[in-house]
């Protein structure tokens, strides 16, 4: 009889269940299974004295049914989702170890069932469900066939289970845990019915809503693979194209940080900006914002207008962001003087990313640093710029027609950025050879060869580096050396040297590790691919003589005086500015080298 009862409750199931994401006319809608079949069919084993492996039998067939397909259950049902049904398989299972009787299990599926249906106002919309499935279900595929090293992508998709209910802050059920083991062991992995069954168990909730939980899944799955593999949001891949100048947006021109208890402060205008042209300086302090478009530039009936300390980040960044073209009102506040309203056009500004080691009246830069032996001196910013191996170019030339005899080239706490970019830099002081291999997947090599046209080798250099130099600056200091090039000085750098390439999903953009790098040499520079027997080889490390070790302290004075250099000041002719002096021991030791190794006239 409990043969004939679960036949019963498996028609059922077959009918119930249209297979995952699948839509269906609400004229064919039928009967959905519940636990209310299960428990019928334990209560007839019971009766009938049939013992628990006949229970764990038709669990074993409600999950084959579930395997081929599971939808959202309505509010109001007691369906089980596939991990509820895992924590049956569980409650079967202890049972079954303790040598108890079906009455047990009927005990059981009655407190899951009230539980249920307890839960059911909070469960997840098929539609959303069905977005968060596809949307793992791509990245984990992205990543198993993108990523520098063969994957697991059933390890990928137990990851991601995971990820989510940490983003859930909700311990992973034993059950879950359980079932996992099994099914790897029986190769029943079946990711969409386990990402499925996971999210909707944890149905509708704040945490988990607008992409959160493809974002914390997502995330946690990179983070199990290394730094630089992760998932980014609209708003940083915007804010990130925007560094690149490849999203063609127009901005007010101007670095703020938030002050409490003053609001946002002008820490620096861009120059050549709108802001820096309409006077706006470093101190100033923004007390409102009006703007007259929205976020996707269509003009408003009526001005929005804000204060900018009440702002998130993401709407700070609208407002001062937008349309080239567009108008922005901002009210301005100085010492000793009433705020007044500047009204700024939006445009593309073309940040600095050369800087020298002083600007002058102008606000322009100032590159010669030692006028006796004729040394110069240009730091890099960062790498984001597609241009800025050409515009190094002009500069150089420029420097020569001053009568360059020796060039100090600073990398220290340069950001990352583009490879191509890097690459130029590298290929602008060398000649033809090669510059950098990049190694991937299978073995693969991918070796970026330098052209002899345009470089620049008529001068002695030195490349300053630190130990917050990465990949970029790691390529161009690794070539210029292996190159023989120029004299490395300062200290060793980070051991950080991979690319990233960046693929689209509907709720985000994932960054995938593809393929590291090694110098000309051979040798490696991401600490990660040092080989065993050769640990400590990897990076760049100073030529002999030339490594100038920073304590922590002196090292952070340093980025502080850097930083602050690049502030374009008020040059308030009632005011003398002010210039902090910090002594940088690794320029003064490049520029020892250079003192004794230019050419004189």
């Amino acid at each position: 009889m409990f043969r004939i009862g679960l036949l019963r409750m498996l028609a059922f199931v077959v009918i119930g269940y249209a297979g995952f994401g699948a839509a269906r006319p609400a004229a064919e809608e039928t009967k959905r299974p519940d636990l209310s079949e299960l428990r019928d069919a334990v209560t007839t084993a019971s009766k009938r004295g049939e013992n628990v492996d006949e229970i764990r039998k038709a669990l074993d067939a409600l999950e084959k049914v579930l395997a081929k397909g599971w939808t959202a259950p309505k509010p109001g049902t007691t369906t089980p989702t596939p991990a509820e049904l895992m924590a049956l398989r569980q409650a079967v299972e202890a049972a079954a170890k303790k040598g108890e009787k079906v009455e047990v299990i009927a005990r059981e599926l009655e407190a899951v069932e009230k539980l249920l249906v307890g839960r059911a106002f909070a469960r997840i919309t098929k539609a959303d469900l069905d977005d968060f499935v596809a949307e793992v279900l791509k990245a984990t595929d992205i990543l198993a066939k993108r990523y520098h090293r063969e994957l697991d992508k059933n390890e990928l998709i137990d990851w991601a289970v995971d990820g989510l209910y940490l983003t859930a802050n909700e311990k992973v059920p034993d059950a879950v845990l359980l079932d996992r083991s099994r099914r790897r062991k029986e190769d029943l992995i079946d990711g969409q019915l386990l990402l499925g069954g996971a999210r909707a168990t944890l149905g509708t909730r704040d945490d988990l809503v607008d992409a959160k939980d493809v974002q914390g899944s997502v995330r946690y799955v990179c983070g199990r693979l290394d730094e630089n593999t992760t998932i980014l949001t609209a708003q940083a891949m915007g804010r990130m194209r925007a560094q690149q100048y490849q999203n063609g947006l127009g901005e007010a021109g101007v670095q703020v940080r938030r002050v409490p208890d003053r609001g946002i402060e002008v820490v620096t205008p861009y120059k050549d900006g709108p802001a820096y042209k309409a006077g706006i300086r470093a101190g100033d302090l923004i007390t409102q914002i009006q703007v007259y478009e929205d976020a996707e530039g269509k003009p408003l009936a009526k001005p929005s207008v804000f204060a900018p300390n009440a702002l998130i980040d993401e709407d700070l960044d609208w407002a001062l962001w937008g349309r080239p073209g567009a108008r922005v009102e901002l009210t301005v506040g100085r010492q000793g003087a009433k705020p007044k309203p500047i009204e700024i056009t939006l445009a593309r500004v073309k940040r600095e990313s050369l800087f020298g080691h002083k600007r002058q009246a102008d606000d322009t830069w100032d590159h010669l640093l030692d006028e006796k032996s004729g040394v110069y001196y240009i730091r890099l910013l960062d790498f984001h710029r597609s241009d800025l191996a050409n515009e190094l170019a002009q500069l150089v030339t420029k420097l020569e027609a001053q009568k360059m005899k020796g060039l100090i080239l600073d990398l220290r706490f340069a950001g990352s950025g583009l490879i191509d970019t890097a690459i130029g830099v590298a290929d602008l002081f060398v000649d033809n050879g090669l510059i950098v291999e990049f190694r991937g997947r299978s073995n693969s090599s991918d070796k970026k060869m330098g052209h002899r046209t345009g470089s620049r080798l008529q001068f002695p250099m030195v490349c300053l580096i630190n130990s917050s130099s990465g990949t970029c600056t790691e390529l161009v200091a690794a070539c210029l050396q292996d190159h023989k090039r120029a004299l490395i000085a300062g200290e060793r750098t980070i051991g950080k040297a991979s690319v990233q390439n960046y693929y689209p999903l509907d709720r985000g953009t994932i960054r995938v590790t593809m393929a590291h790098a090694y110098r000309p040499s051979g040798k490696p520079l991401d600490r990660t691919t040092a080989p065993l027997e050769r640990a400590d080889e990897w990076g760049v490390t100073p030529d002999d003589g030339y490594a100038v070790n920073l304590p922590k302290a002196e090292q952070d004075a340093l980025r502080d005086y850097l930083e602050s250099s690049r502030i374009i000041p008020h040059r308030d002719p009632d005011k003398k500015d002010v210039v902090r002096q910090v002594k940088d021991r690794q320029l003064e030791k490049a520029l020892e080298y250079l003192r004794g190794n230019s050419k004189p006239e």
